[in-house]
């Protein structure tokens, strides 16, 4: 947590003849402030410095399962791509000239599905109803959003993971056959 930091606009008057001129000049902010407030570039994260924030942010299994999904997708065709900004990885399937966004992952522990790219709503409906029927995880939201489970907690019990990625594995296989059903990027 940054420390609060009081500062001040001094402003002096100068006149002279017909003209009046206003000088503001800022008192307190230091360098270092200053250097902070400025358009830094956004930290753009790699494998390493993301499961560094996973094993100090999120739960003692957080940087444990992120690694399994990392090897799971990748295993399976997908491509991992490390964003910017907050802490967190996406994953897309390549379809063609496309891409088919499937989730994205947080440092923190959270975890998104991005069913808004399924155009399917039989896919859609079968994706939930199957996520649904794994223990600790729960599609509450509709599923014209993206579905935002509340932790990856539960994909820490082995036999919870494994229908998460039979889930994850049934969903590729029905978009790789019929890629109408997604909506590519």
């Amino acid at each position: 947590m940054d420390r609060a930091e009081v500062i001040a606009i001094e402003v002096k008057q100068f006149m002279g003849g017909r003209l009046k001129t206003l000088v503001p000049r800022l008192i307190g902010q230091t360098a270092k402030s200053a250097a902070k407030d400025s358009h830094m570039p956004i930290k753009e994260w790699d494998e390493a410095s993301f499961m560094e924030v996973a094993e100090r942010e999120g739960t003692p299994n957080t940087a444990r399962i992120c690694k399994r999904l990392i090897e799971w997708f990748t295993a399976n065709g997908c491509v991992v791509l490390w964003m910017k900004g907050k802490p967190h990885f996406a994953v897309s399937l390549p379809l063609g000239d496309g891409e088919f966004w499937i989730l994205e992952v947080w440092a923190d522990g959270k975890l998104m599905l991005l069913v808004k790219n399924v155009a399917d709503e039989q896919l859609k409906e079968g994706l939930r109803s199957r996520m649904n029927k794994i223990k600790g995880i729960k599609l509450t939201k509709a599923l014209k959003e993206p579905c935002l489970d509340p932790d990856l907690e539960p994909l820490a019990e082995e036999s919870t993971w494994r229908s998460f990625v039979d889930v994850l594995h049934w969903c590729i296989n029905e978009v790789k056959a019929n890629p109408a059903k997604v909506t590519l990027d």
